[in-house]
């Protein structure tokens, strides 16, 4: 352990420390190489920075002045590296001090949840900027309409995800069907066709999540098909009843989109389906809202189990989740606590509930994770109100607004445009990149990502390459042949859109 220090968490490379609590002239050698430091500490105890290292880049008091201040200060100071991950150091000399535990607490899961995402993008990126320009055309189409809030003002709705619990609660949606709004999670649709429940709405956001997966055994598509930019774009082949629309994803080509008139949808699509279809449920002014499957937990008795018995175990293939592995525990339904493996989705769920009307949202489960401002209710105990109008006129009746044409093709010349313009350099630097070398790769794709235009239109792929056009030079000319050769894919993608 580094002088001075009772805790490190390095990372090798690693440009950037975050220091937590007082220091003394003992961690000066530890700290010096590196080019910037926050610091975590008391005001009390911010004198007992050495006067011989330079001044740390920001300074956050503990414990934290505001909600959200430790995770804001990280997501800022992060960007100074775009590769490497500070060093974590906690001083020797607030051992046992609550507040810099409490701080430690937070900043371990903040940078893994960087961590991941970087290294998600780093993996992915190329994947997600091919959906999202595959889906370009239509997404300007075909969003989900502003006029639509409201609409269903009144009706009951059943939210369904793909919850361990499901095996339970979805039996009951079928003597109900023809009054409550099924909502479904797209991995939750092959549960429902097994109960001859078919769907009002089911929603898709995952970018692996193709189609053929989740639409095993589903004889009858949902009615209305919700998507996000991300999307596989094969659902756009499905032959869905009313059609599909899209929710505005959290990317840089939407903000771009956005800035060129394409309004952005006001429903998000946010952490996952069930997060977005409960905000579509209620945009659309549907009350009571049940949540069904939504356990946000593992199943302990039944070996951790994550989905209801019928998902699809392939959808999950890649996740990376291993049900041997310890996952944190959160409080419980039933349970003082229960294992989740979706720890941040719990989190953000929480926070959304956290502002919404009490009373409006029931949380139908024989287990899971306990959820904010919701009523728990046994499945046994559950009944949907009587009495009002059925859905069917309603639902029915609802249609998509057009986009105007002048815009769609004002936005999409434009894509196309941005693209053509780069491509033949593009195309010339990727027949040339074993002769080049990394040093003029790395400078050639500075100089085209220096474009603001295409560098949004290349969304989540420039986010990946950023990170290696600064120095240090990665110098394996196979990386350098494979971020081009995907470049081009993309933007020969993008120079056809229509």
């Amino acid at each position: 352990m580094p002088a001075g220090f009772c805790f490190e968490q390095s990372t090798k490379g690693a440009s950037l420390a975050i220091v937590v609590g007082s220091l003394t002239a003992d961690t000066v050698p530890t700290l010096r190489p590196y080019r910037a430091i926050l610091w975590f500490v008391a005001p009390a105890q911010r004198t007992t920075w050495p006067a011989d290292l330079p001044a740390p880049c920001g300074v956050v008091d503990i414990p934290a002045n505001s909600p959200g201040a430790i995770e804001a200060a990280l997501d800022s100071f992060v960007l100074r590296d775009t590769r490497c991950l500070p060093t974590v150091l906690l001083s020797e000399a607030v051992l046992g001090d609550e507040a810099s535990a409490n701080a430690l607490g937070e900043i371990i899961p903040a940078l893994r949840r960087i961590h991941t995402i970087r290294q998600t993008r780093q993996i992915d990126g190329g994947l997600w900027q091919r959906h999202v320009l595959s889906n370009l055309a239509a997404y300007v189409r075909r969003r989900l309409p502003p006029e639509w809030a409201g609409t269903l003002a009144g009706l009951p709705a059943v939210i369904c995800g793909a919850g361990p619990s499901l095996d339970t609660t979805g039996p009951l949606l079928k003597d109900v069907v023809q009054r409550a709004v099924v909502f479904s999670a797209d991995s939750a649709l092959g549960a429902l066709a097994r109960q001859q429940v078919v769907a009002d709405f089911g929603i898709s956001l995952d970018a692996a999540k193709v189609p053929e997966k989740c639409l095993a055994g589903v004889s009858h598509p949902p009615r209305w098909l919700g998507l996000a930019n991300l999307s596989p774009p094969e659902w756009l082949q499905v032959p869905v009843e009313a059609g599909s629309f899209f929710c505005s994803s959290s990317q840089i080509t939407v903000d771009w989109l956005e800035a060129q008139g394409v309004a952005r949808t006001l429903v998000p699509g946010q952490d996952n389906c069930g997060v977005t279809a409960l905000a579509l449920a209620r945009f659309l002014g549907c009350s009571p809202i049940y949540l069904f499957g939504m356990d946000q937990a593992l199943d302990e008795n039944e070996q951790q189990r994550r989905h209801h018995q019928g998902a699809n175990a392939e959808l999950y293939a890649e996740s990376g989740f291993k049900a041997e592995s310890r996952h944190p525990r959160v409080p419980g339904n039933y349970a003082m606590t229960v294992p989740t493996h979706i720890e941040g989705d719990w989190q953000a769920l929480n926070a959304t509930l956290a502002t919404w009307p009490r009373g409006l949202v029931f949380n139908v489960t024989d287990r899971g994770a306990r959820l904010n401002n919701t009523t728990l209710m046994a499945p046994g105990d559950w009944a949907v109100p009587t009495g009002g109008e059925t859905k069917a006129r309603r639902v029915e009746g609802m249609t998509l607004t057009a986009a105007p044409e002048a815009l769609v093709d004002a936005v999409l010349a434009r894509v196309r445009a941005g693209a053509q313009a780069r491509l033949p350099q593009i195309e010339a630097l990727a027949s040339n990149v074993t002769h080049s070398g990394p040093a003029l790769t790395q400078h050639a794709l500075r100089l085209l990502f220096a474009n603001a235009d295409f560098a949004q239109i290349m969304g989540a792929f420039s986010l990946k390459l950023m990170p290696h056009l600064p120095p240090p030079l990665e110098k394996d000319i196979t990386f350098w042949q494979d971020l081009v050769a995907e470049c081009l894919d993309l933007t020969q993608l993008a120079a056809k859109i229509r």
